[in-house]
């Protein structure tokens, strides 16, 4: 009978210090037992409540886990764990893959001074459908437990810094209270949280930002300090693109110091610097190049033809003297391109038009009225003479200078008039002279008859 009695004694002093500000309630859904219900919490679809069950006839208690479904409070499953020790669930805390961690306190009674001893603190293990799975034991006491991150803490005493931290697996593990996350940052926990000082009901965080996070529940109280840096998509430090780029990113954007709204194309070739501002005096900055999309010349390339250039988005320099695009280069010469951009970017290519002539050979020999085009400086029989020119009969030298010498010389011929008709002259006598042998005979063919 004393020992029944010490055993509620002390399973009640505890039911109450564990509850705290949760009323113990008696759920009374089972005729044998009284269920005394301390602390309650909800994960996935089920709400749980936790506690001890007192058997109304022995008066022994029992921990006690119910599980309710969220949507609709009807009863899923009910825990009972009785081991042969007057047991008590202190706290329930969860796991990432679902399954939950029990923590339970054993009392036994030792008749050598007639008092009720802690036997141990056990942290049980259940899956996700609440089946048993494992267990880890200390034979000792602890101030508080509380589950955050997916991990289960066990703290020895009221400063935090020995604690216990589990994980799914049941091993002891170590957290950083320092974290850096991309893009987003999403912590479990049970009890409340403050951010920055204002208390929040979740942690669900997009912004970027320096964050002091706090999680309390009852007298536990854990800091830890976020770095969340935005989940930034389209460049990259020192990256080089081509033509354009889009930054995709959270925060407050600013493109060479002025407003950017996250994916707007940014096309003006130069150099750039994209900053990232967020919570907390927090800033993160990238430096990028656009390099532009030239058409029509390439680097180092030799042409015989006229040219379009056309670079969008930038300023445009042909030796030294502005360009407009599209405009036709077309004077033999050695060129040198120079692209001017955004924030000191300049970018230079050279290239070469070579003179050219149109429809001429060496030793050619061309009709009379031959026109003589070219792209150049050019010498005809050592005089210079400009593209079109329409020449006389005659033999020529055609000489084409480049770089203050001879690039390409042609000797040829043009034909006389007369030496062009000269085929057509010889059919026309020909024919003439058949019709008048005809002409001839007929005419004697008369006489005679007379």
């Amino acid at each position: 009978m004393v020992r029944k009695i010490g055993m509620i004694i002390i399973i009640m002093i505890s039911i109450l210090i564990l509850s705290k500000d949760i009323y113990a309630t008696d759920y009374g859904v089972h005729p044998d037992y009284t269920y005394y219900i301390t602390g309650s919490s909800t994960f996935g679809e089920y709400d749980f409540y936790y506690g001890s069950a007192q058997n109304k006839a022995t008066k022994d208690f029992n921990g006690l886990i119910v599980m309710k479904y969220h949507e609709n409070d009807t009863l899923y499953r009910t825990i009972m764990i009785d081991e042969g020790y007057s047991e008590s669930v202190s706290f329930v805390g969860f796991f990432e893959d679902g399954s939950f961690g029990v923590a339970i306190v054993k009392f036994s009674f030792n008749y050598s001074i007639m008092e009720f001893e802690l036997y141990s603190t056990e942290i049980l293990k259940y899956d996700v459908f609440g089946n048993y799975v494992d267990r880890i034991i200390y034979h000792q006491a602890f101030k508080v437990f509380n589950n955050h991150g997916y991990f289960l803490v066990l703290s020895n005493d009221d400063t935090y810094q020995t604690d216990i931290v589990i994980n799914s697996q049941l091993e002891i593990i170590e957290i950083n209270p320092t974290i850096e996350a991309n893009g987003n940052f999403t912590y479990q926990f049970q009890g409340k949280c403050k951010i920055n000082g204002e208390y929040q009901d979740k942690i669900e965080l997009t912004t970027p930002g320096n964050y002091e996070i706090i999680i309390e529940k009852f007298r536990y109280s854990y800091v830890m300090n976020l770095t969340l840096k935005s989940d930034v998509e389209g460049v990259e430090n020192n990256g080089v693109y081509i033509g354009k780029t889009a930054v995709h990113a959270n925060g407050l954007l600013f493109l060479n110091e002025e407003p950017y709204v996250s994916g707007t194309d940014i096309l003006e070739i130069g150099n750039h610097r994209i900053r990232i501002e967020g919570i907390g005096d927090y800033v993160e900055e990238y430096q990028f190049i656009i390099d532009p999309i030239i058409s029509g010349v390439e680097a180092n390339k030799e042409y015989s033809t006229g040219v379009y250039i056309n670079v969008p988005n930038s300023t445009l320099y042909l030796n030294k003297e502005i360009y407009e695009n599209n405009s036709l280069v077309a004077r033999p010469g050695r060129y040198e391109l120079t692209i001017i951009g955004v924030n000191e970017y300049r970018k230079t290519l050279n290239f070469t038009i070579y003179p050219s002539v149109i429809n001429l050979t060496n030793n050619g020999v061309y009709d009379f009225g031959y026109r003589l085009n070219f792209i150049g400086d050019g010498r005809l029989n050592g005089q210079i003479v400009e593209p079109g020119l329409e020449l006389k009969a005659g033999i020529y030298h055609f000489e084409l200078w480049f770089d203050e010498g001879v690039y390409a010389q042609y000797d040829f011929e043009i034909l006389s008039l007369i030496e062009e008709n000269n085929h057509e002259t010889i059919k026309i006598p020909f024919l003439e002279i058949v019709l008048g042998v005809f002409s001839l005979v007929g005419l004697f063919l008369v006489f005679r008859k007379k």
